[in-house]
């Protein structure tokens, strides 16, 4: 009987019990674009929550400029003799792609060294995320605000969902699914 007592206490405080609101919980989230293994992607999300959110939104950011490279891509194969126009619009997506891939791919460095560094000794590592913590999250701040500015004109193109009920629905299922 206290064998059953004791499981089903460890089976509802590891399961059931909801777990202190207020603290966010890592959850793996493939990042293609960003060139950090997943223990350092945890440690920014634990360390640098803000850093953390920019390389989501990099992430998604950069799949949107890839998805409008397409586009642009499949424009210019449909209408080849207007090859000047929509190279001259694909060459301002892919500068700002590179831009944005660079700027990052700077910020990736301090992470992977102060990663290190925590694992190696872990006073000097808290040290090194305080020193680096502000600075890491507004230069990821000002990398991604060009390149938002560009994507929000691409969110206002995309069509809205229809007012009928069962159509919005259909609507929102084949945007989810595409």
């Amino acid at each position: 009987m206290l064998v059953i007592g004791i499981s089903s206490f460890l089976v509802y405080t590891l399961v059931f019990k909801e777990k202190e609101p207020g603290l966010p919980v890592y959850t793996k989230i493939e990042l293609s674009h960003v060139n950090l293994p997943q223990e350092m992607l945890q440690f920014s999300f634990e360390h640098f929550p803000d850093l953390y959110a920019s390389f989501i939104t990099f992430n998604r950011e950069i799949t949107i400029i890839d998805k409008e490279l397409a586009w642009i891509e499949g424009i210019a194969q449909k209408y080849p003799e207007q090859l000047k126009i929509t190279a001259a619009e694909k060459k301002v997506w892919e500068k700002v792609k590179n831009t944005l891939i660079k700027d990052f791919s700077k910020l990736e460095k301090p992470v992977k060294e102060a990663y290190v560094l925590f694992q190696v000794n872990e006073a000097q590592g808290l040290v090194r995320v305080e020193e680096k913590r502000k600075e890491l999250s507004e230069t990821a701040q000002n990398s991604l605000k060009t390149a938002q500015d560009l994507t929000k004109k691409l969110k206002s193109r995309e069509p809205e969902a229809p007012d009928n009920f069962f159509q919005g629905i259909l609507y929102k299922i084949k945007k989810k699914f595409p």
